[in-house]
């Protein structure tokens, strides 16, 4: 059980590693600064304990001021760029996520990103990337951390091997109970994004809707009523979430004070130790106290990271399932144009089981160049999804699509969409005229 679970954090981590694609270089500079961080730090502590424990000092040691003095002027210089060059590693990924995202919905035609929806796109591009940009910066703080924690437990290893072996026991169950926490904590969270992204389609629905809801009060109170239980839903499992999380934070906090108490009371009645080494211990086990708050208060933060890397990582992948049919495609040059037909063309809506909802077709239709065409019919007798045919933002089910009397599979889609301008009835009014 555990081993699946540790499994399963470093394969959600990788899988966080690689969204980001952070450079070898970049981390292998970063790790040693980390890495250098961690050893001052325990310089520091050496220092300390070593002043503190010599008798008969009235006067100041100045060998273990000056010591002390260089150690923490390398400590900030590291200390300041693990944090500059961190912001700056993780925003320069966060951009080159939702650049690309951009790019793939770009090339994407307009049935397709209908399917996946607008709210799910939406929730990865905003609140998922922003969760990745406010934590990125704080795993890095937090591996500087275990770096620190590490070299402090080969310290107190140095000390006294029972103390090691005490404080590496109380970790490592702490560890065991956090991890089985933390799993629900994961189940929680992701139904937490889902439920954003559901209350993201409530709201662009009310927006875009608004006039109607306006018109008709029953509509407009049933579709409050939905909105509302779906922020309840979302409350719900947030508050469970974050219940878990308020037990692991007091469990490492306990833990913590339960080593205390083990080397203070405990195992001075087991082994001989001498004061001169108890005290130290007992500083080491005090100074890791931030280091390992820091690291505990990033976990939750953390966790929330991995979802919204893997949701980010399932839209991608959607994006690129949809556009994998025409990339690698060699189109032949558009030419200029001179006639479209269609012959027998038929499109089909599909509802959830994937049964078709609605069949349009098939149609026999022609337009040449310097023609003024009408299209006539009902409503929702398929006029709007005719000409999102012909613009080729839908893409037909059957028969045949000619351009110049030739197929117009042989052409850029991208180039053929050039030609046309258009208003439609859904129209969007952008900010600026491009």
């Amino acid at each position: 059980m555990f081993n699946a679970v540790v499994h399963q954090q470093l394969g959600a981590f990788k899988t966080f590693l690689s969204l980001l694609q952070f450079s070898r270089e970049s981390l292998k500079k970063l790790g040693g600064y980390m890495a250098l961080a961690g050893i001052i730090n325990s310089v520091l502590l050496a220092v300390v304990n070593k002043a503190a424990s010599q008798k008969n000092n009235a006067s100041p040691n100045l060998q273990f001021l000056l010591i002390f003095l260089i150690a923490l002027v390398i400590y900030y210089i590291s200390k300041n760029y693990i944090f500059k060059r961190s912001v700056d590693i993780v925003e320069e990924a966060v951009s080159n996520i939702r650049t690309r995202i951009l790019e793939k919905v770009q090339k994407c035609d307009l049935a397709s990103l209908e399917s996946i929806g607008k709210a799910d796109v939406f929730t990865r591009l905003s609140q998922d990337t922003s969760t990745l940009s406010q934590t990125g910066a704080m795993m890095m703080v937090a591996m500087q951390s275990l770096v620190m924690l590490v070299i402090m437990l080969f310290y107190i290893a140095i000390l006294s091997f029972w103390a090691f072996l005490i404080v590496v026991t109380a970790f490592s169950v702490s560890i065991v109970i956090f991890l089985s926490l933390n799993k629900r904590f994961e189940v929680d969270l992701q139904e937490a994004s889902r439920s954003e992204t559901r209350f993201f389609s409530y709201m662009n629905h009310m927006l875009e809707g608004f006039k109607e809801l306006q018109l008709n009060q029953q509509k407009s109170a049933a579709f409050l009523k939905d909105v509302t239980g779906e922020v309840s839903n979302g409350k719900e499992v947030k508050i469970r979430a974050g219940h878990q999380m308020s037990i692991g934070m007091m469990l490492t906090d306990l833990t913590l004070y339960i080593l205390l108490g083990l080397v203070l009371f405990v195992l001075p009645q087991f082994t001989t130790i001498s004061s001169d080494k108890l005290l130290p211990i007992t500083t080491s086990i005090l100074y890791i106290i931030g280091p390992s708050a820091a690291i505990a208060g990033t976990i939750p933060a953390v966790a929330k990271s991995l979802v919204a890397a893997q949701e980010i990582i399932r839209l991608e992948y959607s994006l690129d399932s949809l556009n994998s049919q025409t990339a690698s495609q060699v189109f032949e040059q558009l030419p200029e144009f001179e006639e479209i037909r269609l012959e027998g063309l038929t499109y089909s809506y599909l509802d959830r089981e994937k049964q078709t909802s609605f069949l349009l077709g098939p149609v026999d239709f022609s337009l040449r160049k310097g023609e003024l065409v009408g299209i006539m019919g009902g409503n929702g007798s398929g006029k709007s999804t005719l000409l999102k045919l012909i613009t080729k933002l839908y893409n037909k089910d059957g028969g045949s699509f000619l351009y110049n009397g030739k197929s117009l599979d042989r052409y850029d889609p991208i180039d053929y969409r050039n030609l046309f301008s258009a208003i439609y009835s859904d129209f969007h009014l952008f900010d600026k005229l491009y």
